[in-house]
């Protein structure tokens, strides 16, 4: 009888000690450290070399069966004190239009007028009624980042599945991170980006387009230009940002800057002028842009001057994954 507990013993040694090493290993980029001491404590209880110390130490120890019992009692609650690092939000999508109350696409690219997003999970090792914080951040353009939404829900999972909805207040034309995250912060959040467009019509065109490593770097807007002499940008560039323009102006002038030209590509340029009272007036136009150029310049003229108002520009490269910079500004008479 001696015999079989002693292989048992070792046994459990070997397993608790494994996962004592595999749980090590994981502490070390996050810290869980009460994993590793209770499968070691686990493997020390059984390891026949330790018996004779733990025995003198621990009088109580000495029956074998006891010293399986706590080994394997060790072993089976020490996952659980592991729970936050196995927590995962599993597959994540987002859509806007649930289907029988659940997202069965991932969509990443909304209307500017959608008004509530729908995330489904399903979550891993998340207790039920886990209070998440729903952060949105707004980036209409690179360098300009704002927290403009948040929101705390409990997690209701039903069959291993969860869906949160997120009531938008306002949605404007740019590229948006969605983060959630624990409110205790006791794992990992997940960040879910997606951009929002002028219409449907522009996502549908897009979405038939292949991915491109070009991105936009930035924009300004001026009414008068300055000579350069740089090969890699355009002859003449806006020497300041503006944003309030007088109504006389000839030209209204969008100079881009922009990543990864490294073949020929569109950039498309969408101006509004937002009429009081009246339908916006748009005029669309796509530039073509060479390899290894920076920066491209739309240049927007009016013999007549233009019209005291609000203007939007919206300015994207024509790619799948295209990220849109998005800018308001205004003619003063």
């Amino acid at each position: 009888m001696a015999g079989t507990f002693e292989v048992i013993q070792w046994c459990l040694a070997i397993l608790a000690g494994f996962l004592a090493l595999i749980n090590g290993i994981v502490a070390m980029s996050d810290g869980a450290i009460v994993p590793v001491i209770l499968f070691a404590l686990a493997c020390a209880i059984v390891l026949p070399p330790l018996q004779p110390f733990i025995e003198e130490k621990f009088p109580f120890l000495r029956p074998e069966p006891l010293k399986i019992f706590l080994c394997v009692f060790l072993m089976a609650i020490a996952p659980f004190t592991f729970r936050n690092v196995l927590a995962s939000w599993g597959d994540v999508r987002l859509c806007a239009v649930p289907e029988s109350g659940v997202c069965t696409e991932d969509i990443r690219m909304f209307p500017r007028n959608t008004s509530t997003l729908q995330i489904a999970t399903t979550p891993n090792w998340i207790a039920q009624k886990t209070a998440i914080n729903l952060e949105l951040t707004y980036i209409p353009e690179p360098g300009q980042v704002a927290i403009v939404q948040t929101q705390t829900t409990p997690l209701n999972v039903e069959n291993g599945t969860a869906q949160i909805e997120l009531p938008i207040e306002n949605l404007p034309i740019g590229s948006y991170r969605l983060n959630l995250i624990s409110e205790n912060n006791d794992f990992p959040a997940e960040e879910l980006e997606f951009t929002a467009w002028d219409s449907p019509g522009t996502i549908d065109s897009l979405q038939s387009l292949e991915p491109s490593a070009v991105t936009l770097a930035g924009l300004k807007l001026c009414h008068q230009m300055e000579e350069l002499s740089n090969p890699m940008f355009e002859a003449w560039q806006c020497p300041v940002d503006e944003s309030v323009f007088p109504s006389q102006m000839k030209a209204a002038i969008a100079n881009v800057s922009l990543n990864n030209v490294r073949d020929q590509t569109n950039v498309t340029f969408i101006w509004r002028y937002l009429a009081d009272g009246g339908k916006p007036v748009e005029l669309k136009e796509t530039k073509s842009v060479e390899s290894n150029i920076s920066s491209i310049v739309f240049t927007l003229a009016s013999e007549d001057g233009f019209a005291p108002g609000k203007y939007e520009i919206m300015v994207y490269p024509e790619s799948q994954n295209a990220q849109p910079i998005f800018r308001v500004f205004s003619v003063e008479a």
